[in-house]
């Protein structure tokens, strides 16, 4: 399993939970590995999401929303290239979440070591 993109979600105002959102994504078919997570701050970590894969789309459940990654496995896509790719996504936006990652790590961390002093 890869991790093919990583993108910030977000919903109009006064959406209601649970909301379902589907994504387009290249080279995905009904029989394709994919899983979306989401990242959840509070508990500093990745979440699985309730995940359904058709031809070319890939649908969550979400209680909440922030950055979500959808992990793939390669052997199960069809495309030319072998890899699956879902629209606007960006650089800036897998490296926001890795430091947001990172930084949710130290803090954990930090708190976890003053607490056994």
């Amino acid at each position: 399993m890869t991790v093919a993109d990583v993108k910030e979600v977000t919903a109009p105002e006064g959406a209601k939970f649970p909301l379902k959102i589907t994504f387009a994504m290249k080279g995905v078919t009904a029989s394709s590995k994919v899983q979306i997570l989401h990242y959840d701050a509070k508990k500093a970590a990745w979440e699985k999401i309730d995940t359904t894969v058709a031809d070319g789309t890939v649908t969550g459940t979400f209680s909440s929303l922030s950055p979500v990654a959808f992990v793939v496995d390669k052997t199960t896509l069809t495309s030319a290239t072998g890899t699956a790719t879902s629209p606007a996504t960006s650089a800036t936006t897998v490296s926001a979440v890795a430091v947001l990652g990172l930084a949710a790590v130290a803090a954990a961390f930090g708190l976890k070591k003053k607490a056994v002093r």
